[in-house]
């Protein structure tokens, strides 16, 4: 089984490390990729289309306003299913869904979540479906690559980035495929204020963000910008400090963290009960129960 690929960290040239998330947290991207790009794959290679709307309204829940918001594309792709199947529009459409018993077994392999990991998984196992997955996933890989319209940055993301980037060394953190994120960062041009940008074949985003940190930060030294919960467990389980863009209102979150979030970090001032007010409006954006 193919593992998660490693990389040494980046140079060190600050005392502090800020870890940032790309898709939905930099870029305004989700919904785009989601309603045009995952959606009408997923309709189309599961033959899907008397339920297309149904399909839609759960892969919308689950990818933008749930706990699930950011994870990685398989998860939720069997996660979708499983909201599927207990549908009762669904049952009662009549259409088949598939058993998707061996994905499930691949996402808690241990192995990246990736497809390079996925095809060297069906090399072993003969499971159709999961090899129906793996195409599917390269095709919406493709689908991206080949015919998404770029979405710039949020205005106030950059401007916080360019100020992130004097003071502290700055790494992406990422599910997404890797090459599509260096695509994104250079198109938008601002991968250079980056030192290195990690996707989904390096491992989760915990693993990503320890690896950056390399054990060369001091503690408290260490800050994680996401929109997802799993950006927030990256940060909880690195010992970082955790600043929510929260979903809906990115411009706002990103122009508080930079006149107040960031200068707090830079200062020492990023209290327990700061990140606690920040990390409640977070969840509450995502309907989460505390």
């Amino acid at each position: 089984m193919t593992t998660p690929s490693t990389k040494p960290p980046p140079p060190q040239r600050h005392e502090s490390l800020v870890g940032i998330d790309s898709d939905g947290c930099v870029f305004d991207s989700i919904a785009v990729k989601i309603h045009q790009h995952f959606l009408p794959l997923i309709v189309r290679w599961w033959h899907l289309e008397p339920v297309a709307g149904i399909v839609e309204q759960h892969i919308a829940r689950i990818n933008r306003f749930s706990e699930y918001r950011g994870s990685n594309r398989l998860l939720n792709l069997s996660r979708l299913f499983e909201a599927l199947a207990a549908d009762e529009n669904v049952r009662k459409s009549g259409v088949a869904l598939p058993d998707l018993t061996a994905l499930q077994r691949f996402c808690t392999s241990g192995a990246a979540l990736g497809n390079d990991s996925l095809a060297a998984a069906t090399a072993t196992d003969p499971d159709p479906e999961l090899r129906r997955v793996l195409e599917w996933s390269r095709a919406v890989s493709h689908d991206i690559d080949t015919r998404m319209v770029p979405v710039p940055p949020f205005a106030w993301a950059r401007l916080t980035l360019e100020l992130m980037a004097q003071s502290s060394d700055l790494v992406v953190i990422s599910q997404t495929p890797e090459a599509a994120v260096r695509r994104e960062w250079r198109l938008h041009k601002i991968d250079h204020l980056v030192g290195s940008i990690a996707g989904q074949e390096r491992g989760s985003k915990t693993r990503q963000l320890t690896e950056a940190n390399g054990g060369r930060y001091a503690a408290g030294r260490m800050l994680m910008i996401g929109d997802a919960p799993g950006d927030h467990q990256a940060a909880v389980e690195s010992g970082a400090h955790f600043f929510p863009i929260l979903p809906g209102e990115e411009e706002y979150s990103w122009q508080q963290l930079h006149n107040e979030g960031y200068p707090r970090f830079l200062a020492s001032t990023f209290t327990d009960d700061y990140a606690a007010r920040w990390l409640r409006r977070f969840e509450e954006s995502l309907g989460m129960q505390r």
